[in-house]
């Protein structure tokens, strides 16, 4: 089956999909999924194409008070390292958490990616990676979302995945800091757009889990390796870091450093392809950690440059304006006053 062709495929509802929209459509709430199967015998699971909650954890499925836990003995057959499975469309999968790793894939559509209570709506393209232990849920409820789960044991990565540790990157940080510390529980999101070579990946791993031809296991590990090649090949620059990994490496006294050295010309944008972060992260990040946003620590940049030229000196008003980023002398001057509150040629006489 090529790619287009089980790319379609995937986007098609299942027997128990239909139900959960008929159900949705009708009442404007997820049905509970343990009631649909409650109703159908469990050898019939698989013509409904239900396979995503092992059979023991079926009545758990809306348990709202507490996080229940999926465990790699319910989800991967002896010899596997990875799984591949489809999330049910329409549905709702209530908060819980796992002992391997999970891949979250977009492949079409959208849907709610609830992570330690902070929502986050997945669009087409978009990929979590969720360590172990760590709360989340999900919600589907439109025709195109098709979300692909990529799970992959935690008990064998280490010998599974070594060529991904030993490499100096953001994913080998950050599984390292998983493995071996029991206090980093922070995702990490990527945001790729329609990349079809990305997909196609992903397809393939998908395809080769339900054909289950033989050595499809080497075939998927083999893959997944490529994949995440290509994940930093083609978008490094689109992660959202963790927290633990911009501390580590002092990334805010960077960026920082950064903006005041080029206040003249910096932006938003700019300064963000620099340090490999997406724009909004990047300003959520300064706002974090310097309580501050970036146009406010842009203009604090300019304001200290245009002091110093000020002092230091003889450049005209004008000049001085047109040196920091601001070619228009009305809108500098009225900057630096509300700033220092007097003119620019008031500030040079009284310095």
């Amino acid at each position: 089956m090529g790619y287009e062709e089980l790319y379609k495929d995937l986007l098609k509802m299942s027997p128990i999909e239909q139900m959960l929209k008929e159900y949705y459509v009708k009442n404007k709430k997820f049905c509970a999924i343990d009631k649909i199967l409650q109703k159908i015998p469990h050898q019939d699971y698989s013509i409904l194409g239900f396979d995503f909650i092992p059979e023991n954890k079926i009545d758990l499925l809306n348990n709202a008070k507490t996080p229940f836990e999926l465990i790699e003995e319910d989800y991967f057959a002896s010899g596997s390292d990875i799984r591949v499975m489809k999330n049910l469309q329409y549905s709702k999968i209530t908060e819980h958490q796992h002992s391997f790793f999970e891949i979250m894939y977009m492949l079409s559509g959208d849907c709610r990616n609830t992570i330690d209570e902070k929502d986050n709506m997945m669009q087409v393209g978009d990929m979590c990676i969720i360590p172990p232990q760590v709360p989340h849920s999900i919600e589907i409820n439109t025709d195109d979302g098709v979300l692909i789960n990529i799970l992959i044991r935690t008990s064998t990565f280490t010998e599974t995945f070594m060529p991904l540790l030993h490499q100096a990157n953001i994913l080998s940080d950050y599984f390292n800091e998983i493995l071996y510390s029991h206090n980093y529980k922070k995702y990490l999101m990527f945001h790729l757009g329609e990349d079809e070579v990305i997909r196609n990946y992903v397809l393939e791993m998908y395809q080769e889990q339900k054909e289950k031809k033989a050595y499809h296991t080497d075939i998927m590990n083999g893959l997944l390796i490529v994949f995440f090649g290509k994940l930093l090949q083609r978008h490094e620059e689109k992660v959202e870091y963790p927290v633990s990994y911009v501390e580590k490496h002092n990334i805010v006294p960077m960026i920082t450093g950064y903006i005041r050295k080029n206040c003249s010309d910096v932006s938003l944008k700019s300064c963000a392809e620099t340090f490999h972060f997406n724009p909004q992260y990047l300003s959520a990040l300064l706002k974090k950690h310097t309580g501050n946003s970036f146009n406010t620590l842009l203009v604090e940049a300019r304001m200290n440059a245009a002091a110093e030229l000020l002092k230091k000196s003889e450049l005209s008003v004008e000049q001085i304006g047109i040196s920091i980023g601001y070619h228009d002398p009305t809108y500098f001057m009225k900057v630096f006053k509300k700033y220092y509150g007097r003119t620019p040629g008031s500030y040079r006489k009284f310095i």
